[in-house]
């Protein structure tokens, strides 16, 4: 997306039927949330509570 300087793109299933527009503040809200996922895992771990 950002190497075409999309902001939005169209989402179709396999029969090419549109499903939805994919924003790119959506891409990098689920990229965020996995940064944040490892974090707090990485956190856990250096002190020593383990895994959640």
């Amino acid at each position: 997306m950002k190497h075409q300087g999309l902001k939005n793109i169209p989402v179709v299933g396999l029969d090419r039927k549109p499903l939805g527009i994919l924003n790119a503040r959506d891409v990098l809200q689920s990229l965020w949330q996995e940064v944040q996922q490892e974090e707090d895992l990485l956190f856990n771990y250096v002190m020593n509570v383990g895994y959640r």
